[in-house]
């Protein structure tokens, strides 16, 4: 895959300009898709994937960002804050959902699907029909009619 390329959408998606501090989340987004690549696409893959790992590191680095702790500064100093960030973090999610949608020609599909396969039936053997002269007493030894 062409990083840079990766590298250069990934810094117009969240508008900066340096991407050394996003360098960790653009190798996991990069390492991930490569992983995810069809084997046919492996050598060249399609502009639109160096789009999809742009979109991935951008979930990454979303949830790294969300996830910090942020302080609040009062009159009586700084306390830490809660910020809900569940819209930034939906947004990365379907930003790159839909990506992944677009690119689904060219990624593996790893969705689990449990398919039930029915155990291997023995057939019992059918019993002989005996009279009662020739069947088996076992059990019933000892005991008189009367």
């Amino acid at each position: 895959m062409n990083q840079e390329l990766v590298k250069s959408r990934f810094l117009q998606m969240v508008k900066k300009k340096e991407a050394t501090p996003f360098r960790m989340f653009l190798d996991m987004a990069v390492s991930e898709t490569e992983r995810l690549l069809r084997p046919e696409y492996a050598e060249a893959p399609p502009d639109l994937v160096h789009t999809f790992a742009a979109a991935l590191a951008v979930k990454l680095w979303t949830a790294a960002r969300c996830a910090e702790e942020r302080l609040c500064c009062t009159e009586s100093g700084t306390l830490p804050s809660s910020a809900d960030s569940s819209g930034e973090r939906a947004a990365a999610e379907v930003l790159v959902s839909e990506y992944r949608a677009l690119c689904r020609d060219y990624l593996r599909d790893e969705t689990f699907v449990m398919m039930g396969i029915p155990p291997k039936r023995r057939r019992k053997p059918e019993r002989e029909v005996t009279s009662d002269a020739e069947s088996d007493s076992s059990g019933d030894e000892g005991t008189i009619a009367g």
